[in-house]
């Protein structure tokens, strides 16, 4: 048996509102130090359509029983979008686009002036990526001296541990997520955003790749794959 899969919805205060098991199609890919997304198709007609509302939470489980893995959550953002259209033999199609949590990030500019302590920074790329965020979406993004209140509620940063590579800048008004990405690729950092409760969410970043290496555990020597 190939793996299985569920998507739960949850409303905007992280309550969960539906299970779904079955769907048209489903697709969703995971990044690095990116947004990730995900694609769901329904029948158009199904009362659930009306539970999908901007930012409220789309999460994505999946088991694989001949593996001996049970459900894990593999992708937990936002819908963000939808379309409803008609197909050419009358039946309806309801299509959710979203983001993953990460998204939170694009949301976000590095609003200081320039040359700034909150715009110029030194220092390993793991400490000048969670000053960043701390001072443009977490609980110090206030004004002043930021130029407009960036705080969002329940983010919080993870303490940091002084890792990757050393890192100088000066970014004024430029893209948080686009800096994010920047440091990572000079640092050698990874980064993230994370639940950690219904509506609360933790920024992290470390040197240590993100994830779990599975390369040398229960490899296949007839297929390779883990």
């Amino acid at each position: 048996m190939s793996a299985r899969y569920q998507v739960i919805l949850h409303d905007q205060a992280g309550a969960q509102v539906a299970i779904l098991t079955t769907w048209r199609t489903l697709d969703y890919v995971l990044r690095l130090n990116d947004v990730g997304n995900y694609t769901l198709e329904l029948d158009g007609d199904l009362a659930v359509v009306d539970d999908f509302i901007v930012d409220g939470q789309v999460e994505i489980r999946r088991r694989d029983q001949e593996a001996g893995i049970d459900w894990y959550t593999d992708f937990r953002g936002f819908h963000r979008t939808e379309q409803q259209r008609t197909e050419q033999d009358g039946l309806s199609v309801f299509t959710s686009q979203g983001v993953d949590f990460k998204h939170l990030l694009a949301r976000r500019a590095i609003l200081y002036r320039d040359t700034s302590a909150e715009a110029a920074k030194t220092g390993p790329g793991e400490t000048v990526m969670k000053s960043y965020v701390d001072e443009n979406a977490g609980p110090g993004a206030t004004a002043p001296p930021r130029l407009f209140n960036g705080v969002f509620p329940g983010l919080a940063i993870q303490a940091d541990g002084a890792a990757g590579l050393a890192w100088d800048g000066n970014k004024p008004y430029r893209a948080l997520l686009d800096t994010l990405r920047e440091i990572a690729d000079a640092t050698d950092v990874d980064f993230d955003l994370v639940a950690t409760g219904p509506v609360t969410f933790e920024f992290q970043a470390q040197a240590e790749p993100l994830g779990e290496d599975r390369t040398t555990v229960g490899i296949d020597p007839a297929t390779g794959p883990n």
